[in-house]
């Protein structure tokens, strides 16, 4: 984190930053909010699926000039109440902890299930103990539905193929939860 917060106090040319999936927690974002000080480039920070907390992100608020426009925060340690607190302090709705119909997000979505395609099976587990824990609201938005249906066809096949019975058993925990 250290040496991409140098590269984002030595240039203003990059304007999005993806983080996502990263595990960090607090303490890099503490790092990389010191960066971002000096950065006024920096528009859009992709964090989720990190455990980050309202603490840590609360550091991307003390700049005198806030410059992020967005900052996608789900899947992490903090409540939509606490975001809301956050876009509250920025005087902007920039922090973002739930989805939207947003047409990026269906995108997006397609992007998270190409990794998890790709993603070994312990990977794939972590990668569920987050995103399983899903508002029922949620799922009215189309895409978020679609983007569930597509996740469940996908541990379905891996079931089908793991070979170790502990990543099976919580392969199978987590259909459970998702099964639609």
């Amino acid at each position: 984190m250290q040496i991409l917060a140098e590269v984002l106090q030595s240039t203003n040319n990059m304007m999005h930053l993806g983080l996502g999936w990263t595990n960090i927690g607090d303490e890099e974002l503490l790092v990389l909010a010191d960066a971002l000080k000096t950065n006024q480039a920096l528009q859009g920070l992709w964090l989720e699926g990190n455990n980050i907390t309202f603490r840590g992100l609360s550091a991307l608020t003390d700049f005198p000039q806030f410059s992020l426009h967005k900052v996608i925060v789900i899947w992490n340690n903090l409540s939509e109440e606490e975001a809301e607190k956050l876009n509250s302090i920025c005087h902007r709705e920039c922090f973002i902890a739930g989805f939207t119909k947003d047409n990026t997000w269906e995108g997006w979505g397609d992007w998270v299930l190409q990794r998890c395609q790709v993603s070994n099976n312990e990977k794939l587990v972590t990668f569920l103990n987050k995103v399983c824990n899903i508002p029922i609201y949620c799922m009215e938005i189309g895409w978020v539905e679609r983007f569930y249906r597509k996740l469940t066809e996908m541990i379905r096949a891996r079931i089908d193929l793991c070979s170790e019975e502990d990543v099976r058993r919580k392969l199978v925990k987590f259909l459970d939860i998702l099964d639609l």
